[in-house]
């Protein structure tokens, strides 16, 4: 009886966040990805206020996730918001890029300014996340999910070209010595384009059925919830 007590109480505990999830769930994504896309940003402010240590922590931490190559970042408080390795290598020179011409570990300096612990595309693919999100809790059930199709056009295939494009021309020159093709690097504009685009393809095809989901999800839970209906005994004069 006590392990039936206690298995009831734990299955009510977790209909009760259930419950709670479901109906926050789009609270608590927009809250994480708000975090995640704001820490990187304090990193650069970190660095620029005098506060290098945990600055570092935020860049570190950021690279198990991004490669973070400061010629794929924004910039705060320098000249550009964002500079070409060519452009980096003027002004720092290629000694004090570490691991030129994949220089990760370079965050900046007074000249060139601080680098944003994201690359320009995985900030506009969370950032626009987070902006979806927020728009999307002013529709919530009225919205329709984007067809897959349209995701893939919208969101896939300018995002493998403009990406893929650039993987494969720095790679081919590796595998295939002298075969005179000359790496493609993109650029700012389009990197920040075609992850925006996915980021919002991703939102508005995954949000609409996280919501159907959740609200089935909530129903049964205060299905299961509820108090059972009294059972009604009949009087002796009723049964006959």
């Amino acid at each position: 009886m006590e392990s039936d007590l206690g298995v009831n109480r734990v299955a009510s505990v977790a209909d009760r966040i259930s419950v709670w999830l479901s109906r926050h769930w789009l609270a608590v994504i927009n809250v994480m990805l708000a975090v995640y896309v704001g820490l990187p940003f304090l990193a650069p402010v970190l660095e620029k206020s005098g506060h290098p240590f945990p600055a570092q922590i935020i860049y570190t931490a950021y690279r198990a996730l991004c490669h973070e190559l400061p010629q794929r970042s924004y910039f705060l408080y320098g000249e550009k918001a964002a500079y070409t390795l060519q452009e980096l290598a003027d002004r720092v020179g290629e000694a004090n890029l570490p691991l030129y011409p994949w220089p990760s570990p370079f965050n900046g300096n007074e000249q060139v300014g601080y680098k944003v612990a994201l690359c320009q595309r995985d900030l506009a693919i969370y950032g626009t996340l987070l902006l979806s999100g927020l728009a999307f809790s002013r529709v919530r059930s009225r919205a329709r999910p984007l067809p897959f199709w349209a995701y893939v056009l919208i969101g896939i295939i300018p995002m493998g070209l403009d990406g893929g494009s650039q993987l494969i021309s720095y790679l081919l020159p590796g595998l295939i010595p002298g075969i005179g093709i000359v790496p493609r690097e993109s650029t700012w504009v389009l990197r920040t384009i075609t992850g925006a685009a996915f980021g919002w393809a991703t939102a508005w095809l995954a949000f609409p059925h996280l919501q159907a989901a959740f609200a089935e999800i909530r129903e049964n839970s205060i299905a299961r919830l509820a108090p059972p209906a009294p059972v009604k005994v009949l009087s002796p004069d009723r049964r006959n």
